[in-house]
């Protein structure tokens, strides 16, 4: 589990803070779906790499569009519940579903076209 350094940068230089969310919010959702078996070494190792992309995707809030912000922050708080889920290193199959759950749910609404929550000007 890798962050690219390159993929960030060419990705916030075709799209801005949005892009560079997009690849990071599919890298964690890679990991969380490698969690077949979870250890404690393998949570850690999630949980590490959550709250890296956690740290980038709060950097990065300042580059998406004010349109997108609200939809935005729910994302980050979708990251921010994988990893406190997962700080005690201890969970249950149906607990890690539920979060994988979650974390998809959210992800997808980030993705999805403008609702709402989209507004540009007031």
């Amino acid at each position: 589990m890798n962050i690219s350094k390159w993929k960030v940068a060419w990705s916030f230089l075709t799209g801005g803070g949005s892009k560079v969310a997009d690849y990071l919010l599919g890298l964690l959702k890679q990991a969380l779906d490698n969690l077949s078996n979870p250890t404690k070494e393998k949570l850690q190792a999630v949980l590490n790499f959550a709250l890296k992309i956690l740290s980038v995707l709060q950097v990065v809030k300042i580059f998406v569009p004010v349109k997108w912000q609200t939809a935005y922050l729910l994302t980050v708080k979708a990251v921010e519940s994988v990893v406190s889920a997962l700080t005690d290193l201890n969970v249950t199959g149906a607990e890690l579903q539920a979060i994988i759950k979650g974390y998809d749910e959210a992800v997808a609404a980030w993705l999805l076209p403008d609702d709402g929550t989209c507004v540009d000007k007031v």
